[in-house]
């Protein structure tokens, strides 16, 4: 796995913050697009838990 450095003053204008993930597409231009994943709140992974805890 390799790891892309973003300029602190990026993240702080996007509010990124460290563990946050980026999904990465190449384009047909050759560039490459960021775009932030959107974070799952405290709630949604409790209730994820609690569902996949209920199907057992």
């Amino acid at each position: 796995m390799l790891a892309v450095r973003l300029p602190q003053g990026l993240c702080n204008l996007l509010r990124l913050q460290r563990g946050d993930s980026l999904e990465l597409q190449l384009l047909r231009s050759g560039q490459l697009l960021l775009t932030p994943r959107p974070r799952r709140s405290r709630l949604a992974l409790c209730e994820a838990l609690q569902a996949a805890a209920d199907q057992r």
